[in-house]
């Protein structure tokens, strides 16, 4: 299935935690007060020198001071970036709906109009009392295959009738016979 881009937001990566960036900002602090404290500096290609080094960097202290002022770096940095993303006013539940977004929507393609033809029948056989609406998705379909789309695009739908008469798993079966995931909006009185 072709993707496209779905989202104008830019994503933190999987590794950018507020965490993470703090990690690195210590590991790099450590690295200055090791040259500053004069530990031998590291050869490089030299994987014992590699062991003794790493040991020397995690021999030296941290003071609470300095990891606080490390930690509100991070955080500074955090926030920056998700201002920048255009996702930062959202919750972080929101956020995590949307990372599926991260590398674009799949599009889903009607071949040809035969397709068009046979998930119509397959769907006005399973529920003919929504004729009407098959018909809809049917003429959708074929215009979708003769003007060259790179995705199906079905225009808004609104199924409106007495509860119980099939709208929502019409919707079901449309989604299970192009091979899309269902995402609906539902409006239930009662």
């Amino acid at each position: 299935m072709t993707k496209i881009k779905f989202i104008a937001a830019s994503f933190l990566e999987p590794g950018e935690t507020e965490l993470d960036i703090e990690r690195r900002f210590e590991w790099h602090l450590r690295k200055l007060r090791a040259v500053k404290d004069g530990v031998s500096p590291l050869v490089p290609d030299d994987l014992e020198d590699e062991l003794r080094w790493n040991e020397d960097l995690y021999a030296l202290h941290i003071r609470e001071k300095d990891r606080t002022k490390l930690q509100r770096r991070a955080r500074r940095v955090i926030r920056a970036r998700m201002k920048m993303s255009g996702l930062g006013h959202l919750s972080a539940d929101d956020r995590r709906a949307l990372d599926g977004l991260r590398d674009g929507a799949r599009l889903a393609r009607i071949k040809n109009e035969d397709q068009a033809d046979e998930i119509a029948a397959a769907i006005h056989t399973e529920m003919p009392w929504m004729a009407q609406a098959t018909d809809h998705l049917w003429k959708a379909m074929r215009q979708s295959v003769r003007s060259g789309e790179r995705g199906f695009r079905l225009p808004p739908v609104l199924l409106n009738g007495p509860p119980g008469i099939g709208k929502s798993m019409w919707a079901r079966e449309v989604n299970r016979h192009i091979g899309i995931p269902r995402c609906g909006i539902e409006g239930i009185a009662e």
